[in-house]
Order: structure tokens, then sequence, then C-alpha cells
């Protein structure tokens, strides 16, 4: 059941391929989740097929099927002013997302990144998260040698 949401922020250590999954799996549930009027389980889990890895790590739900059922139910229970705040925050963190995509082609050495991100959380049937804005990158990895600290 949803229970409405939070907002913090938490620190993850990121590859380049794992910042593209994760954007590509946040416009997946923006564009059959939040936009489709007419959503259902499987647009949101066909969307998300593929992009399973990343899954766990940012949205707490661990497969396709498990983000798409906490997406059409907190969708389902929310009223209208609570989902076009929600709606907009999904949809600025999925563009926020290219500041970490654009960090890394501008530092193509750069194998990991440090990145404190802003999340909005909900529970429906346990945790489900959503990147909600853009994050702070402080620091980063390269192919060999220590962590840089970025400013």
């Amino acid at each position: 059941m949803y229970s409405g949401y939070t907002e913090h922020v938490e620190e993850l250590i990121l590859t380049k391929d794992q910042v593209l999954k994760m954007q590509s799996a946040q416009y997946a549930i923006y564009e059959k989740g939040f936009k489709d009027t007419n959503t259902t389980v499987k647009k949101v889990a066909d969307a998300l097929a593929g992009i399973g890895s990343i899954l766990g790590l940012v949205f707490f739900k661990s497969t396709p099927v498990g983000v798409a059922t906490g997406v059409v139910g907190i969708l389902a229970s929310m009223i209208p002013s609570t989902k076009e705040i929600v709606d907009t925050y999904v949809k600025d963190g999925h563009y926020h997302m290219s500041y970490l995509v654009n960090f890394f082609e501008s530092n193509p050495n750069a194998r990991l990144i440090k990145v404190t991100l802003p999340f909005i959380q909900f529970n429906y049937d346990g945790p489900i998260r959503f990147v909600a804005g853009q994050g702070i990158i402080t620091g980063y990895k390269p192919q060999n040698g220590d962590w840089v600290t970025t400013s």
C-alpha cells in the first residue's frame, strides 16, 4: 500500500554504463508509467526489460516487474496534485542524469564517480525511489590511480 513519500540524498559510486542504464530506466519509467495515462504493469516492465542490472541499486526493486508494480501502484494511489509534483521530480531526475553522462564524456579516463543524488522515495509494498534532480559529483577514480576529489 502507498504511504506518501520522503526526500533524501545518498552517495553512490557508479560507472558510466550504470549511469546510462539508470538514465534509460528512469526515462522508461517516466514515459510508460507517469506520462502514459493508461499505463499497466506490463507496459512499464516491458520498457525496463534489459535494464535489470541497475534497478536494485537505484530504485530498490530488483526486477522490471517489481519496479513496474511499484510505479503503477503508486500512481493509482496518488491524488492528482501529488502526481504532478512527483511527475516533475521524475522528469527532472532523468534530465539531470545527463550531467553525470557529460562528466564521463569530459573525463574519458574516469572509471567511477562518487555522486550524491537527490531521491524521492515511496513505500508501496516496500521501498521504491527515483532520482529527483541533479547530483553533486564529489570525486572520480581514473582508470589507473586513486580517487580524485572534485569541487
